[in-house]
């Protein structure tokens, strides 16, 4: 454990402190709690494993022990930043350090998770953080990667995959997504994450099904905005931008 602590804080480029843990409920909620009884500075947090990682929509993130990258990160901020902005640089910075720490190619599916071929490998989760007085003062970002292959709850077994990389790669991987983040968080130029979200785009030019208030409806992705939001065009030439906060999305069969 303080190897893997040692060696995540000598490779960082963005010092700060990191917490390894062998087990815990949930990575986010674990910093959430700590920053809630100290100061609200940057800061990582990693598990072996999670019993309860947090998912989007409140679903559970499935984090086997040894099978992955189970990271939450703090980032203070001083306004808060578009919700959707945030992911999708999330996503990127996540996507970068797969291809250069494990030389794998990962495409996004708007918002936010990177995809292996046919299968989930990465999710991303951010929360606003306040202080006792209310104040907005940062998010925290859980990421969670899979990296080896184990045997998956059957809910899941036909979404998820795992990147099938190297044994020693955690330390470097958790380092990478670490810089790319604070990286990419403290740039408001979208130059910086916009061309490689799209060129990385699994649902651009494709027919989806998006879904608002449970109902689904047919579009064609055609573009994303600057802010990370989704270009859509409906079946009668109406052209509308999506929010993660409006919808979930799947590509049509």
């Amino acid at each position: 454990m303080h190897d893997l602590k040692s060696q995540i804080q000598s490779k960082l480029h963005h010092p700060m402190p990191v917490t390894v843990l062998e087990t815990v409920d949930s990575t986010n909620r674990y910093l959430k709690e700590t920053l809630e009884q100290s100061e609200c500075t940057q800061q990582a947090v990693l598990a072996k494993t999670q019993t309860a990682g947090c998912g989007r929509s409140g679903k559970s993130f499935f984090s086997p022990a040894d099978k992955g990258l189970y990271l939450s990160l703090f980032c203070p901020m001083k306004s808060y930043e578009d919700t959707v902005a945030l992911t999708v640089k999330t996503s990127v910075a996540a996507a970068v350090a797969i291809e250069t720490v494990c030389k794998k190619q990962v495409q996004i599916k708007w918002v936010n998770d990177l995809y292996y071929g046919s299968k989930k490998v990465c999710g991303i989760l951010t929360q606003a953080v306040t202080n006792r007085a209310n104040h907005f003062v940062g998010v925290i970002i859980g990421i969670g990667i899979n990296l080896f292959e184990t045997a998956l709850p059957p809910e899941i077994a036909d979404t998820a995959g795992a990147l099938n990389a190297e044994k020693n790669c955690v330390a470097a991987l958790a380092a990478a997504v670490i810089d790319n983040t604070m990286d990419f968080t403290q740039t408001d130029s979208a130059e910086d994450w916009y061309t490689y979200y799209t060129e990385h785009s699994m649902v651009l030019g494709q027919d989806i099904t998006y879904f608002q208030n449970g109902i689904p409806h047919r579009a064609k992705a055609i573009g994303i905005d600057r802010q990370g939001g989704l270009m859509i065009q409906t079946p009668d030439g109406n052209e509308l931008t999506l929010t993660s906060g409006e919808v979930s999305l799947r590509l049509t069969d």
